[in-house]
């Protein structure tokens, strides 16, 4: 009986509070590496990165923001967000409490302690010198969260998340719906559809606003010219609307609305690699308005079929819903995907022609276009991802399981990684059923030779835009 007493003792002690004070600092301030020091660093706990922690080393501060599988364990400034809070968390009126609630096998944090993490993360989860973590990341990529009124920021070397931005002070008040990244990669433009179509600026360094104004508008997405002077958003707040906006990206005022009796609906943007023409689809009347930058006129319609109704009359039945506008980066051709007729039409710019339709399973929405323009990968809303050949216009893989509800999706510069923006998180996600706040969408990230997905990290809801700042 000695024996097994022993034994049982040493399991559920492995973790309980030394009888001294912490013998080093690991880079965490004092009163957090007290914390750490006394619950989390026993044998069977976060003294190593393994299987059953969830690679999560937390011998020091460098080795924790360094993270573990879930990629968000830390986010500065947002405890909330911040799956290691929510694992000491015992409070569902503070946050979310995921399990296992931390430290194992024996008692929980104080509700002191617990609150002494999530200050020191709400503060930045600085180290003991008053370093921000990731405050050194250059290469990012941007997702709005609709339906919490925030915007994720993403390292892409590491494909954490490393920051999340909240837009508004109440959730779903204004509803960032887009986003764009400026062509100096310096700021991001986001859009909201509430505070009456609120369209702000932020810098990509300090994450600060910069500038803003009042479209009027429901904004859907947003194109800027590559000079970064010009920027063009779609209005869909009516299903017979006809109108978008140009605004200056660098002074941030609304320059003029639009009107064109050639559209429903103003839906999709996209501003050729060569700065020369925007093109807006119409979600409605089933074509695309190219749009001279210089003069902003319209200067051609491209209907998506012999059957189209040109000009569109109020009542005429939509038949294709182009949903995504993609150019290549010769400006010579145009890919849009239609949901309606579950396709992506390929047209020929120099002769205003349709070339091809390849037919894709289950209303493709999202696209992208490999940098050297040789694939398109298009997502449809039964969480695959269809990759094509755009010297064949055939498809020529499939990858499956690519979460719930793929909104949008960029390559990475250098061609080797695709990210998609995904509404939902596929499957069960990593709070459980007393978490409060809004179902978490994600983003999913594909390795572009091998075609296998690398991660898919929970966000905040509904992820509906996805911009390259780098």
């Amino acid at each position: 009986m000695r024996k097994i007493f022993i034994v049982v003792c040493i399991a559920f002690c492995s973790c309980q509070h030394p009888t001294s004070e912490p013998k080093y600092s690991g880079n965490y301030p004092g009163n957090i590496s007290i914390l750490i020091e006394a619950n989390c660093l026993g044998s069977n706990c976060h003294s190593n990165a393994n299987a059953n922690n969830d690679q999560l080393d937390l011998t020091s501060w460098e080795a924790m923001m360094s993270g573990g599988t879930t990629l968000n364990e830390i986010i500065p400034f947002m405890a909330l967000k911040s799956h290691l809070f929510g694992h000491i968390n015992t409070d569902t009126t503070v946050g979310s409490v995921i399990t296992p609630t931390m430290p194992s096998d024996i008692d929980h944090l104080s509700k002191a302690d617990q609150k002494a993490f999530f200050d020191w993360i709400n503060q930045g989860a600085k180290s003991a010198d008053g370093k921000i973590p990731y405050s050194d990341v250059t290469k990012k990529l941007f997702v709005v969260n609709q339906t919490e009124d925030m915007f994720s920021v993403i390292d892409a070397n590491t494909q954490r998340v490393i920051r999340i931005i909240p837009v508004g002070l109440k959730s779903n008040t204004y509803q960032p719906s887009a986003i764009a990244a400026m062509p100096d990669h310096k700021s991001v433009i986001v859009a909201m559809i509430g505070g009456k179509g609120l369209i702000r600026r932020y810098d990509q360094a300090a994450y600060s606003m910069t500038g803003e104004f009042t479209s009027n508008i429901y904004p859907n997405e947003i194109a800027v010219t590559p000079d970064g002077l010009k920027g063009y958003i779609t209005d869909i707040s009516s299903v017979t609307g006809n109108q978008f906006v140009v605004f200056d990206p660098l002074t941030m005022q609304l320059t003029k609305t639009i009107s064109s009796p050639l559209i429903l609906q103003s839906f999709a943007a996209a501003v050729s690699p060569d700065g020369k023409y925007a093109y807006i689809s119409g979600y409605n009347s089933d074509n695309i308005l190219r749009i001279d930058t210089r003069t902003d006129s319209v200067i051609s319609n491209l209907p998506l079929g012999p059957d189209v109704e040109v000009p569109v009359s109020q009542d005429y039945i939509r038949q294709y819903l182009p949903s995504k506008i993609i150019l290549s980066p010769d400006s010579k051709r145009m890919y849009v995907t239609c949901v309606n007729t579950s396709e992506v039409v390929v047209f020929d710019l120099e002769k205003d022609s349709i070339i091809s339709r390849i037919k894709l399973p289950n209303s493709p929405r999202a696209e992208a276009l490999s940098p050297d323009g040789s694939e398109l990968w298009a997502a449809t809303w039964v969480n695959t991802v269809h990759v094509i050949s755009t010297a064949t216009n055939h498809i020529i893989a499939n990858i499956d399981s690519v979460s719930q509800g793929p909104h949008d999706m960029t390559f990475t510069p250098d061609g080797k990684y695709v990210y998609v923006a995904c509404e939902y998180l596929l499957g069960g996600h990593h709070h459980n059923s007393s978490y409060a706040a809004v179902s978490p969408s994600s983003y999913v990230v594909i390795d572009r030779v091998t075609r296998k997905i690398v991660t898919v990290t929970e966000l905040p809801g509904y992820s509906v835009g996805i911009a390259n700042g780098f």
